[in-house]
């Protein structure tokens, strides 16, 4: 974290050449599984309580389309306004679209496709679930596969960095009366608690409770996005109802399925509660924002035409 805030120049050095450590651990799994894929059984693939908590049922080919597109949302949630913060030094619109098509969807596509494969093609192997701590171990080998996550785990570090960088910047905007040090400090910390206990190692629930936090905020952008005429608007003044109600709204439905208990009831009632919580997010904000409940606009007199790649006249 401290890294991120006073030496992220530094990190950007390496996290070109970083990425290439996951890659080739993607292509050494699917070169070891490979040849199962054509053996597998899409009959097997049941749900698995250890290891989804009964988030989707995983019975038949809709099931396993839930599963990928509640992953995908997971991602692209946190990735998409990432990806929009870094494409504000952009050069012009076409880096935009690039650094999109590269970096978020091509990102997802070859890690998700490989990711699948690999499992789908291992499927039936003793240890193999979809939980990755105990795949790599199982695929690899118990030496190899914990070589595999270290190097996994060194890769992270640029991103880390990064994202504690951009998590910085952005409690600074939204709260800033407290130090971005306390307040990331205090995520670190619970990062590091969901680490150790190998909480973070559930891909189920992980990508299901960031799709119900984040997905709500991606819907309510892509609402406030069409409204202000398919363009940024621009930064809201204090406190904006119409995005809080619709954060709330969409993180109510994509998290009731994850309370445990009760979790598996509402599960069977809301498809797919990170594309649910989307979908509610982006719904709440464009009614709210109708009905007159948005704050008002700052202006952005630096802001640059992608069309044009001009700043305005002033």
């Amino acid at each position: 974290m401290f890294v991120g805030f006073k030496g992220i120049k530094y990190v950007a050095m390496v996290s070109t050449y970083v990425p290439i450590i996951p890659v080739v651990a993607l292509l050494a799994l699917l070169a070891c599984t490979i040849g199962g894929v054509f053996n597998f059984d899409p009959g097997i693939f049941h749900r698995d309580e250890t290891t989804t908590v009964g988030l989707y049922s995983l019975a038949g080919k809709l099931g396993v389309l839930s599963v990928v597109c509640a992953y995908m949302i997971g991602f692209f949630a946190t990735a998409g306004p990432a990806g929009c913060d870094f494409a504000s030094n952009n050069r012009n619109r076409n880096d935009v679209i690039l650094g999109g098509l590269v970096g978020i969807v091509g990102g997802m596509v070859i890690t998700g496709v490989i990711a699948l494969i690999a499992i789908a093609g291992a499927w039936g192997t003793e240890g193999v679930t979809l939980n990755p701590y105990g795949s790599m171990k199982a695929i690899m080998g118990s030496t190899m596969g914990g070589m595999f996550m270290f190097l996994l785990a060194l890769a992270a570090f640029p991103s880390a960095c990064i994202a504690a960088f951009i998590a910085a910047n952005s409690f600074k905007t939204t709260l800033p009366k407290v130090n971005p040090l306390v307040s990331c400090g205090i995520g670190l910390a619970v990062s590091c608690v969901l680490i150790v206990s190998t909480v973070a190692g559930n891909a189920g629930v992980v990508f299901g409770f960031i799709g119900a936090s984040f997905g709500p905020f991606c819907g309510a952008l892509i609402a406030d996005y069409i409204l202000s005429g398919k363009k940024w608007a621009g930064p809201r003044a204090g406190f904006n109802p119409a995005g809080w109600i619709s954060l709330a709204g969409g993180f109510l439905v994509g998290g009731l399925p994850l309370l445990p208990g009760i979790g598996g009831f509402f599960a069977s009632v809301i498809p797919c509660p990170p594309v649910s919580a989307f979908i509610v997010g982006f719904i709440l904000y464009y009614i709210l924002a109708k009905a007159g409940m948005e704050s008002e606009k700052l202006d952005m007199p630096q802001r640059i035409d992608l069309e044009t790649d001009t700043e305005p006249q002033a």
